[in-house]
């Protein structure tokens, strides 16, 4: 199986958009720069920002930092976390010197009055980044008295960390000959004492990664952006920023819904990713040739693991003849043998054949995205392990049940219909997709007004495009026995896993859930209320993991069930709204709305989940249409 996650070892041709951002970085005459990566959720950006990030071991001139801007969602204030991460970071790889250390603790301390005056701060950002005139004369002064006035009365804060944050606040204020400064010339003084940091710790570029902005609320994505623009936006740094483009210019709409237009009217949203972002790549989806060259070079690395340097030689050849994408020949057996040198073993050419087999299905289907190329296999392997845990392996055959898995995917109504016409028959088979597979290559219209299930059969061709496109494909299903795909496809044979890594107990409340009985699931729901937090979560995030090999168009178990769960315990209820959000609103179906509204009964969520149904009612979806209309409603 292929983890999901980030990765430096590029299949796909990312290495070509990392290489090019690198000599961005070295070209001194563009610094300052910002760098945007942009494309949809699983496409590669974090991939890239990793690929980056190694291009520059060994570099004793450039430092590579990151920035994850959700893991300090709720925590702080993003744009005082981000310049108090980089100062500590900065300082401790490379500010031994004590005139680096005083450098960054005066920094540090600046931080400090920034997080305080945070509203000043604010004000001043948007004034600098859309030249809107703010009257902030004597605001800086004004905000010091009440935060002395709020803190003072606060005991858990020591009464010297208060003074000490008045001093620097007065610090700012105060310019040489007495006269009050603005929050403008704060951000200029700022500026010049980081620059000074970077002199001190001898650092020539200092290249900052920014990740999951796009998973952030629109507030925290502003803040960093703001921090980036105004404090940090200094000769020899370089920000590269990874995020959906969309998601960031809902967030500008979102934070800035009141800016004045002068003039003509000002799409305010592009105007702010223009002036931050200077040089843009957009990162699309795979098309076929793409997938079926991603596809097989996944599988051939599972089949030469124990021959690494083998595979290490066809991987390096390949991601050669991806710098030319215009001229990528299709990753066939003849290929493979002519690149490696010595035929294939029946194992690898098998994953090739498979991998030409499903590439046309993943990209449209999937739209060519990586990350759900990479579920749907480790979907593949997981049942084929299943598989030879019940020992039937040597029956399997890979090809029939990636076709089947992608039914499932698909056209899961379809596939439920399929399997119940071919279970109640002799010898498991589906007469009439045999009819219908026949008919499909021979280009004719399938009769079959006298074969068992031509009732279904008649709203699945229907769906001429894809289904019939989908009947088409090697192998043909319709004489083989698919009971033995039925089985391993079911809740149960998954459901004992869940068992065996919950225990007896977790386990059973997750089969019981799962299950479909309603007596079952009702026992369950009566045990979950009595769970600690603990096993509660340890229960939601196994339900979770499960809930990712499934298809989100529909209501499947493992999803309602791990939000089940959630609606008990109330601290899980907002890792609920974090799933949602970060899954692509186009692949989940008008189910959605009910559920998360039944599910989500902490008030304090109210505000993100009215977040969550405005970034979806902005697609033309069952799930955005939906959307819409609760929000007519008024979301409760």
């Amino acid at each position: 199986m292929w983890n999901d996650k980030e990765t430096s070892v590029d299949y796909i041709g990312h290495s070509i958009i990392a290489d090019s951002i690198k000599e961005l970085v070295y070209d001194d005459d563009l610094s300052p720069l910002t760098i945007g990566v942009f494309g949809d959720w699983g496409v590669g950006k974090s991939s890239v920002l990793k690929m980056v990030e190694g291009s520059f071991n060994g570099d004793q001139e450039t430092l590579c930092l990151t920035f994850n801007g959700w893991l300090f969602q709720g925590y702080d204030d993003a744009k005082s976390a981000l310049m108090e991460v980089i100062i500590r970071e900065l300082s401790a790889k490379r500010g031994s010197k004590e005139s680096a250390k005083l450098v960054a603790k005066n920094l540090l301390k600046q931080v400090d009055w920034f997080r305080l005056s945070r509203r000043a701060a604010g004000m001043a950002a948007t004034a600098g980044l859309f030249g809107v005139p703010i009257d902030v004369d004597g605001l800086i002064e004004r905000i010091l008295g009440s935060i002395q006035e709020k803190l003072s009365g606060k005991k858990e804060i020591d009464q010297e960390d208060i003074e000490s944050a008045l001093d620097a606040a007065k610090d700012l204020v105060k310019s040489g000959n007495g006269a009050e400064t603005t929050a403008v010339t704060a951000v200029h003084e700022f500026r010049e004492s980081f620059n000074k940091l970077l002199t001190e710790c001898k650092v020539k570029r200092l290249v900052i990664l920014v990740d999951d902005l796009d998973r952030c609320l629109p507030n925290t994505a502003i803040e960093v952006l703001e921090a980036i623009r105004l404090f940090l936006f200094v000769p020899r740094t370089t920000f590269i920023i990874a995020a959906d483009e969309n998601m960031i210019a809902y967030a500008v709409r979102k934070h800035f819904p009141d800016l004045p237009i002068t003039g003509k009217a000002l799409d305010y949203s592009r105007s702010y990713l223009e002036k931050l972002i200077q040089v843009p790549f957009r990162i699309p989806n795979l098309n076929f040739r793409e997938v079926q060259n991603y596809v097989a070079l996944l599988l051939l690395q599972n089949d030469m693991k124990t021959k690494p340097a083998r595979f290490q030689s066809l991987h390096e050849q390949r991601m050669l003849a991806l710098r030319k994408p215009w001229d990528l020949s299709v990753l066939d057996e003849k290929e493979a043998e002519k690149l490696l040198g010595d035929p294939l073993k029946a194992i690898e050419s098998t994953s090739i054949r498979l991998s030409y087999g499903v590439a046309m299905q993943l990209t449209e289907g999937l739209s060519g995205n990586p990350r759900q190329i990479k579920r749907f296999l480790n979907t593949l392997m997981l049942r084929y392990r299943v598989a030879k845990v019940l020992k039937v392996e040597s029956t399997f055959n890979l090809q029939v049940l990636v076709k089947l898995m992608m039914l499932e995917r698909f056209r899961e109504t379809i596939y439920v219909e399929l399997m119940e016409i071919a279970i109640r028959n002799a010898g498991g088979k589906c007469e009439v997709l045999q009819t219908i597979e026949k008919s499909s290559k021979e280009g004719t219209k399938p009769d079959i007004k006298n074969v068992d299930g031509n009732q279904q059969a008649a709203r699945w061709i229907e769906d001429e495009t894809w289904f019939m496109n989908w009947a088409r494909m090697e192998p043909s299903l319709g004489d083989i026995d698919i009971r033995p795909y039925a089985y391993i496809s079911k809740d149960k044979s998954l459901g004992l896993s869940l068992e065996n890594e919950l225990g007896d107990e977790l386990g059973q409340i997750a089969s019981g859930l799962l299950s479909g009985s309603v007596l079952k699931e009702s026992d369950a729901l009566k045990k979950i209320v009595t769970l600690n937090g603990h096993d509660a979560k340890r229960l939601f995030e196994s339900l979770v993991t499960k809930a990712s090999t499934v298809n989100w168009g529909i209501a499947a178990k493992p999803i309602l069930a791990f939000m089940r769960v959630a609606k008990c315990h109330v601290s899980l209820q907002l890792k609920v709204l974090d799933i949602f959000e970060s899954r692509p609103s186009q692949e989940m179906g008008a189910w959605v709305m009910p559920n998360i509204d039944e599910c989500i009964t902490d008030s304090t969520q109210l505000q993100r989940k009215v977040e969550l149904y405005q970034r979806w009612a902005r697609d033309d979806s069952l799930l955005g249409r939906a959307a819409k209309q609760s929000l007519s409603k008024g979301v409760k």
